[in-house]
């Protein structure tokens, strides 16, 4: 109803009112029987529309999506591991706003770093209130603390770029930025510790209508084998191995690829096969993939392009 593909009508506010609405029909507009015949005809231009459709009636959608022309957004990430260490060791709030302080990289002066601090430490104030209250009858698990923390943390980065939504809403955003391939995130890029980055796989522009275009494998497929390449031997030399050509995890070197081409993990992944396959020239590098014995996280998207899952790449320069 939002984008305007379905006539406005009364929807359940609420789980208890779903019965009363369980027969209602709801009609297409004109534009959503164009939609469909579109999806049919032409998948491409199907989420090309539904792209347009949502950054045009979804205020924080747009908001974040020119946020992230304006440069990629991190964020702390707590673990429970990390909240089980400070309960061992005693730690108290001020610890948790150094822990996510010490990992902001993309403020520059003082006067920003003093703000930055207070903030974090309101959110966090305030998340664990919201959610525990003043006084709470037991101890929150660390699990329910790590959540707190990690909702605190978006927030807190959220208003430092002037965006007024939160975590939920930040949730929601990246799942429909994601499917829709206009933007990407990782815990793995380099330099980055301890935050999940988020970067725009786009180019927005508005001359009279709104193109979302996407960075697609037709022309960045040289530019990001380059990256593959480069990020392998960067990550090889930190490698403490006698091999020439260390195997490395998939997940680092296309997190690192990604970021510095700002397109999709998932275009990484069919680039890295075509250089395992032999398909793009002239690069001089020899590419191979591996099962391997990496222990893929869970918030990276296993490599399965070829037909199988593999979790380790190693590159040899032919020039050797």
């Amino acid at each position: 109803m939002r984008l305007k593909f379905v006539e406005s009508q009364k929807l359940p506010s609420a789980r208890r009112y779903v019965s009363a609405h369980r027969h209602r029909h709801y009609t297409l507009t004109p534009l959503g029987l164009k939609v469909v015949e579109e999806a049919k005809a032409d998948r491409v231009a199907f989420y090309d529309r539904l792209a347009v459709a949502v950054y045009n009636n979804h205020p924080y959608f747009r908001a974040f999506i020119h946020a992230l022309e304006d440069g990629h957004i991190g964020y702390t990430v707590v673990t429970e591991g990390d909240v089980e260490d400070s309960r061992r060791t005693g730690k108290n709030t001020e610890y948790w706003v150094e822990f996510a302080f010490q990992r902001i990289h993309h403020v520059t002066t003082s006067g920003d770093l003093e703000r930055h601090k207070a903030c974090i430490r309101k959110t966090i104030v305030n998340s664990v209130r919201r959610r525990f209250g003043d006084r709470a009858e037991r101890l929150p698990t660390s699990k329910q603390l790590a959540e707190t923390l990690n909702d605190a943390y978006i927030e807190a980065t959220l208003r430092l770029r002037d965006l007024s939504f939160g975590a939920t809403d930040l949730k929601m955003i990246k799942k429909w930025g994601s499917q829709l391939r206009l933007l990407d995130e990782s815990r793995y890029v380099p330099g980055f510790a301890g935050q999940n980055i988020i970067w725009l796989a786009a180019e927005v522009s508005n001359n009279g209508a709104v193109c979302m275009q996407r960075r697609t494998l037709r022309n960045y497929e040289r530019s990001v084998a380059k990256a593959v390449v480069a990020a392998y031997g960067e990550q090889a030399k930190k490698e403490e191995t006698r091999l020439q050509a260390p195997y490395l995890p998939i997940y680092r070197v296309r997190a690192m690829a990604a970021f510095e081409c700002k397109v999709t993990r998932a275009l990484v992944d069919f680039v890295i096969e075509r250089l395992a396959t032999g398909s793009i020239p002239d690069l001089n590098a020899q590419v191979w993939l591996h099962l391997g014995t990496t222990r893929q996280p869970n918030s990276e998207p296993p490599y399965r392009q070829g037909g199988n899952r593999r979790y380790e790449i190693t590159i040899q320069s032919l020039n050797h």
